[in-house]
């Protein structure tokens, strides 16, 4: 897997992640990337604006996310291209048909953010600690791990990474 090296101060979107039943979100997500080239990630809830993440990919296409803690609490860096749905098929694990038909969702382009990855990377501790947020300058594993109800923070980089 190709290399994802990140300049310094470049905007990055964290996520926390929750599991669908039983499935482990970002080993699915994992899966299908390795057999599709690419995967696209739906993130439901509190929208985020589309103009901060045209700015992310259009800097540096990254995505930081977070696994639940019955999965081990690892940080994974993410290499996205695009955030626009209707832009091409949308190629996502099986146990998101569950989810939509469970909740009787039709025109899933509109649930909410889409993200299309074409790379996913597990991040060292080391790199983890990299990242801080924006509002209080604090690192990303102390934020992750202490306020892990938070669903997402904003993000960028205090040096140059390749991951």
């Amino acid at each position: 897997m190709n290399t994802i090296y990140i300049k310094k101060d470049s905007p990055c979107l964290f996520l926390r992640l929750v599991d669908f039943k039983k499935n482990n979100f970002i080993q699915e997500h994992i899966k299908t990337l390795n057999s599709k080239k690419c995967v696209w990630l739906l993130k439901m809830g509190r929208p985020i604006k589309k103009e901060f993440i045209k700015n992310i990919i259009e800097q540096n296409g990254v995505l930081i996310l977070k696994e639940t803690a019955r999965n081990g609490n690892k940080f994974y860096c993410c290499k996205i291209s695009s955030n626009d749905p209707f832009s091409e098929k949308l190629i996502y694990p099986d146990y998101y048909n569950d989810l939509f038909e469970e909740n009787s969702f039709t025109n899933i382009e509109n649930l909410g953010n889409w993200f299309k990855i074409t790379q996913i990377k597990e991040l060292s501790d080391k790199d983890v600690k990299a990242f801080v947020t924006n509002t209080t300058g604090k690192d990303l594993y102390e934020c992750g791990m202490k306020y892990t109800q938070v669903p997402q923070f904003y993000l960028h980089n205090n040096k140059n990474l390749e991951i």
